[in-house]
């Protein structure tokens, strides 16, 4: 019975309501939910930070700004925001600094858990465009999750690049708010949920641009125009988290020196794993999700003649998967220095430090900022993705 309704949703998607300039994001789990509130599942993170917006968003180089232009530390307790003056919500109304009191409050209200973790002790706003938070003790996180906050107005208005244009059990469909500040490189954003991964294959080879995700291992990826080598699926990355079955390690591994010697014209370098694994340095590029197995049957396996030294860098809690992928580089000429962190600051440094790295962790066990924070911030300059997704690199 649910094969027989996925593949009318194929059919109907790729012949009826396929847009010619659109991204299509294919998810397995279905939505359920899209208030800026709660923790989302997969498919509502992505909605939701594609129709509102936080002060900042969190990148691995540092932060950048989203509706806060810059911001200040006057003291370890005191955090001054300076915000964008130019942002309006989809039904016009111009952003304040009103509108940031209210979103923190409500969130706040909504989450009481978070109000524990953030120490806000008061939100003034110093005038129409600036807000100063006083915190009850020095946070060294306060600015990764107040990227997790998503502002609202009072109605819960986003201020977003898309608004929501239509939401069925299986499909969302955001549409580009023409009042945003920046450009938006596509006229609509669907996010559909099939359940089945080789459904979700066959939906990603009837698109332009598309990301799809949890392509489990044993998914024939030929079914793709023209095989591993399409043009269609201008971006081949791995989200590469720390995985809790050891018989898949290894598999990983090997997808990992695939990529590095073979698919992308790999040379050792400082630029090893952000050329072939975007999202390890980036954390909204668009990724797919590849048949891992799949891949490694096609890969002709071997050493690199020169030896390269990687640092690892993981989250403390998983040192024995740092272990595992250290001794299962070893064979293939990789020599990896294990890096253990307890806090995304230290993590963040490390990452800078580094020449090369692989990231077995992204985020706090406690997911403070969501593993799908934003996909969409990596759209917004629409030369930039549209060079990288016809294969130029940025």
């Amino acid at each position: 019975m649910v094969k027989r309704l996925i593949i009318p949703l194929i059919l109907l998607f790729t012949c009826c309501f396929r847009h010619n300039d659109a991204l299509y994001i294919f998810f397995s789990s279905p939505w359920h939910n899209l208030s800026p509130y709660g923790t989302p599942l997969p498919p509502e993170h992505q909605a939701r930070f594609t129709i509102y917006e936080p002060l900042v968003w969190v990148k691995v180089n540092g932060y950048i700004p989203a509706l806060a232009k810059s911001w200040v530390t006057i003291d370890d307790t005191t955090w001054v925001f300076h915000l964008v003056t130019n942002a309006v919500f989809h039904d016009g109304t111009r952003f304040t600094a009103g509108d940031v009191v209210y979103s923190f409050k409500n969130y706040m209200q909504k989450n009481p858990d978070e109000k524990r973790n953030f120490y806000i002790k008061s939100i003034v706003p110093l005038d129409s465009f600036t807000v100063k938070f006083i915190l009850h003790r020095n946070n060294p996180l306060f600015l990764p999750m107040v990227s997790s906050v998503p502002i609202v107005s009072k109605t819960l208005e986003g201020t977003g690049p898309y608004f929501l244009y239509s939401a069925k059990t299986d499909t969302i469909i955001l549409k580009r708010f023409r009042g945003y500040r920046n450009p938006v490189p596509f006229e609509y954003q669907y996010i559909i949920s099939i359940g089945d991964a080789e459904k979700r294959v066959e939906a990603l080879s009837g698109v332009n641009y598309g990301v799809a995700f949890r392509i489990n291992p044993g998914i024939n990826m030929d079914k793709l125009p023209g095989g591993l080598n399409t043009s269609r699926l201008k971006t081949y990355a791995l989200k590469y988290i720390a995985f809790s079955n050891p018989g898949r390690l290894e598999k990983e591994i090997r997808h990992i020196i695939y990529y590095a010697t073979r698919k992308l014209d790999f040379t050792p370098s400082g630029e090893m794993i952000y050329q072939f694994v975007p999202l390890l340095s980036n954390f909204y590029s668009p990724v797919i999700e590849d048949s891992l197995e799949n891949l490694c049957k096609k890969a002709s396996i071997k050493p690199l003649k020169k030896p390269v030294t990687l640092s690892l860098v993981h989250w403390i809690t998983i040192k024995n998967e740092g272990e595992m992928i250290k001794n299962a580089l070893e064979p293939y000429n990789i020599n990896t220095k294990l890096i253990s962190v307890n806090n995304i600051e230290e993590w963040m440094k490390k990452i800078k430090q580094a020449d090369m790295f692989i990231i077995t962790v992204f985020f706090d066990p406690n997911d403070i900022f969501g593993v799908w924070l934003n996909i969409f911030e990596e759209f917004v300059n629409s030369k930039r993705i549209r060079n990288y997704l016809k294969g130029v690199k940025p």
